[in-house]
């Protein structure tokens, strides 16, 4: 007695032609190129909420950005600005500050920024998650401050935007805030050309790419 596994069967169906085919590549292509047009701009909201009265920068911010921060402080109607960011893991024997947190509450106070309305909230350094233990951060030094539940808005950097408010927002939510977001925009290569240089790429790609894994697993980073 013979046995005989078959993996394939015979099958008829029809089949793509040479003109199906580009017609394909051809659809593939426009998606691309809209893509690229428009996901440096979708990565880089810049929806503040009328009314807030917090203002939460991220610390990893670069000195211009942090500069950018404090000119929108003072000329906004905030009354406090919470700094977030993780402890430092290099260099840290070489500096007087141990969290990004810290060093962005110093360049902003540098800046003008009121120091009596300047709160750092410095985040344990964790492997994974660093914006979610970020966002914790910010809003649990709120509500060590006695803040009511108020709207905040979060200052982050170009294409890191998009993810940051995702995050702080669902963090928000936890503890009764509203959260809006402000994008800086990113000197280092050029926003409405950023597949022209390898910075702009190593930009866009992966925070897209991190973006898209927040959608699929939820609050996660």
């Amino acid at each position: 007695m013979r046995f005989r596994i078959r993996l394939t069967k015979p099958a008829t169906g029809r089949r793509l032609t040479l003109t199906g085919w580009l017609l394909v590549l051809l659809l593939l292509l426009c998606a691309v190129v809209s893509w690229a047009f428009t996901i440096q701009k979708f990565l880089s909201p810049r929806q503040p909420l009328s009314k807030a009265s917090i203002m939460m920068v991220e610390g990893f911010l670069p000195d211009y950005a942090l500069q950018e921060a404090a000119n929108e402080f003072k000329s906004g109607d905030y009354d406090l600005l919470i700094t977030t960011g993780q402890q430092i893991s290099e260099g840290s024997f070489l500096s007087e500050y141990h969290s990004l947190a810290e060093v962005a509450f110093e360049i902003l106070k540098h800046q003008g920024v009121d120091s009596l309305r300047l709160y750092a909230a410095p985040a344990r350094l964790v492997m994974r998650d660093r914006s979610v233990e970020n966002a914790r951060a910010g809003f649990e030094k709120l509500k060590e401050l006695g803040v009511a539940p108020c709207r905040v808005n979060v200052v982050s950097l170009s294409v890191h935007s998009r993810r940051s408010w995702k995050i702080y927002r669902q963090v928000g939510e936890q503890y009764g805030f509203e959260t809006g977001i402000i994008a800086m925009p990113d000197s280092t290569y050029s926003e409405t050309e950023w597949w022209k240089s390898s910075r702009g790429i190593r930009a866009v790609i992966p925070e897209s790419l991190g973006y898209y894994y927040n959608v699929l697993f939820g609050l996660s980073d």
